[in-house]
Formats: C-alpha cells, sequence, structure tokens
C-alpha cells in the first residue's frame, strides 16, 4: 500500500514538455533579438550625434576665434598684413596695459603698467602699438620684468612704483615693466596713462597634417600650430574669406577692410555609422574694429 501510494504521487506531479520548452525558447531568442537590435540602433545614433558635435565644435572654436582677431583690427592702422581667399595674416594682441610710471636706463626706455592683462612677451618677433601723442606707434618689446622676476631696486630692471602723473608721492607697483626700442620720438611722446597693447604678428589659414587639413596658426616665419579641426580641404572650400571696404565692395587692399566674410566647413575626427566622416558649416560676418581708433 505505502509503496502504490508512492508511485501514484510521482506520476501526478505536474512539469514541462518538450513542445512547451522549445516554444520558450523560440519566445526568448526573439525577445533578446529585438533588445539587441534596439542597443545596436542606439549605438549608431549615438556615434552619429557624437561626431556631429565634434564637427560642429570646430566650427564654433575657429569662429569664435577669427572673429574675435579680425574684430580687435583696425585695417588703417596697419593691423592686416595680407589678405587672401583662404587665409590671413595680422597682428594678434597678446597683452594690453596702461602706463604708470616712465624710467630711463642708458639708451632704452621703460615704461611701468598696471590694469594689464594676458602676457607681455619679449621674442624677437614681439611687438606693441603704443599711443604715443595723438597716434598708434609701432614698437619693439626687447625686455619684460614681472612676476617672480620683479626687480624695483634703483639700480635694477624694474620701476619701483606707479606715479600717476604726481611724482611727489608713489603708488602700488606696476604689474609688469617693459623695455621698448623704436621711433625715439614715439618712445618720447609717451607719457603716463598712454595705452599699450602688445602683438605678435599671426597667420591663420589651413595646413595639412597626417591627411588631414586643420585651422592652423604660426607666429611670424614659424611651423603651423593646430587650433582646431579637422576641416575640409581647400579644394572643397574649407576655409573662405571674403574682404569688403567701408562702401561694402569687395577688396584686396589690407588697407581698406571693414568687413570679412568668413565660411567654414568641418568635419568629424571620426566617421559616421556609414563610414565617412560628418560635414557641417558655419558663415559668419565680422565688422572690423573702428579704424580711426
Amino acid at each position: 500500500m505505502i509503496k502504490r501510494r508512492a508511485v501514484h504521487r510521482y506520476e501526478n506531479r505536474g512539469g514541462f514538455t518538450a513542445v512547451e520548452l522549445l516554444v520558450t525558447m523560440v519566445l526568448s531568442v526573439i525577445v533578446l533579438a529585438a533588445v539587441v537590435q534596439v542597443l545596436i540602433s542606439q549605438s549608431k545614433l549615438y556615434r552619429v550625434q557624437r561626431e556631429a558635435m565634434d564637427a560642429r565644435e570646430s566650427l564654433r572654436a575657429a569662429g569664435a576665434l577669427l572673429s574675435w582677431e579680425l574684430m580687435g583690427s583696425a585695417a588703417t592702422n596697419g593691423d592686416i598684413y595680407s589678405i587672401s581667399p583662404d587665409s590671413v595674416t595680422l597682428r594678434s594682441l597678446q597683452a594690453s596695459g596702461v602706463v604708470c610710471a616712465t624710467k630711463t636706463s642708458g639708451n632704452s626706455e621703460r615704461f611701468g603698467l598696471q590694469l594689464s592683462s594676458g602676457s607681455f612677451p619679449d621674442a624677437l618677433d614681439d611687438s606693441a602699438l603704443v599711443y604715443s601723442g595723438s597716434s598708434w606707434g609701432v614698437v619693439q618689446i626687447t625686455k619684460t620684468w614681472g612676476g617672480t622676476a620683479w626687480d624695483p631696486a634703483p639700480g635694477g630692471g624694474g620701476t619701483a612704483f606707479c606715479f600717476w602723473g604726481d611724482t611727489s608721492s608713489t603708488g602700488p607697483r606696476p604689474q609688469v615693466t617693459v623695455e621698448l626700442s623704436g621711433d625715439s620720438t614715439t618712445l618720447a611722446n609717451m607719457q603716463v596713462g598712454s595705452p599699450i597693447r602688445a602683438f605678435q604678428r599671426t597667420h591663420y589659414g589651413l595646413f595639412q597634417q597626417d591627411g588631414r587639413w586643420w585651422l592652423g596658426r604660426r607666429v611670424d616665419a614659424g611651423a603651423y600650430e593646430i587650433l582646431t579641426g579637422p576641416m575640409q580641404a581647400p579644394a572643397d572650400s574649407g576655409l573662405i574669406f571674403t574682404y569688403y571696404d567701408a562702401a561694402g565692395a569687395v577688396t584686396t587692399d589690407p588697407t581698406l577692410v571693414a568687413e570679412v566674410d568668413i565660411v567654414l566647413r568641418s568635419q568629424s575626427y571620426g566617421p559616421a555609422p556609414s563610414g565617412q566622416s560628418l560635414t557641417d558649416s558655419l558663415t559668419l560676418k565680422v565688422a572690423l574694429r573702428n579704424n580711426t581708433q
């Protein structure tokens, strides 16, 4: 009796048939394939968005930089050296300040500056625009003092204090002192309160490196450095400048430029799911600084 009851209980236990298991496996595979397909689609969409953002960021960086440089230039003051449809060479502002003290040391003229911003370098290709009398003049920066190199001693290089026109009292120390050389009349007419703008002769254009085209700059005759990119090749109009004079006519004279149209075309660094780089474009209109200033 006990043995028969045990067998009876075993025969009545529930379970899955082979057909049920097969159907479950097929449904699981279908659901898993759908999930994988969604993940693949999302991955492709993410790659497209990532590469599109890369191309747009290159355009934003290039547009902001070129606009800043051109807006700070005045063609009639000689800020624009040369122009072409795919490049421009100009005075790139590096620093500015206001003269607060003067010092003559031998044959050199030294000026203490306050309200300074940027960096005043003293390389061979570094120059400055100074407001002397009633006009701007170009001089050379031959030496600088500032930061840890500050030397306020009477026989040292730096000017000790700012006078702001009152030699009977002393003010704060200059933030930086620059030694200038150049036209003696220009230097002689500089006085406390005169503004000074340090600049470098800088060329902007496209150059090729590792098979790609980049927006770059070179100081004087130096090598290119990468600023942003990659950009489309010059043959594909990666960078186009159109220059206009004050009357709105197209000009090729650097001294007459009053407004510049810039067309930029970039491409993503990596390929999209299609295997090709994504491209984008940006058009800007930039007005130069008032030529009388």
